[in-house]
């Protein structure tokens, strides 16, 4: 399987040449995608996305906000198992997901998102 390959900054399409990703940055594409993306940023389907208005200025269950995440991750595909998950947060209302990864391939590795990565702006969390 293989994609376009996005801008790591700015998360856009470049013009030229384009680059295409496979494999394990195909699936780290996607996920990164999947925790870019805002619920009700989407036109199409207002319920897609990660809920991080819902979730600022709340103090929440880590456990519900991890099993979120692992739903997130465990749907993409590309992804076979999550064999471990931590998501922390911080009183600067950022997060941080690290999550080991089974590919569907066999193989294994540690992926990491901050919500500082969000387009390089931080983004409300908990």
């Amino acid at each position: 399987m293989y994609d376009a390959q996005l801008d790591p900054v700015t998360g856009l399409l470049p013009l030229d040449p384009l680059p295409m990703v496979t494999d394990r940055d195909l699936v780290g594409q996607r996920l990164r995608l999947r925790f870019w993306l805002h619920r009700g940023e989407w036109i199409l389907d207002q319920q897609d996305g990660v809920p991080y208005i819902e979730w600022s200025g709340r103090k929440l269950n880590l456990a519900i906000v991890t099993a979120f995440f692992r739903r997130e991750a465990e749907t993409c595909p590309g992804v076979k198992q999550v064999l471990s998950l931590l998501v922390t947060g911080s009183s600067s209302r950022n997060c941080a997901v690290t999550m080991d990864l089974l590919y569907d391939d066999g193989t294994q590795s540690t992926v990491a998102f901050d919500s500082t990565d969000v387009l390089g702006s931080s983004v409300p969390a908990f």
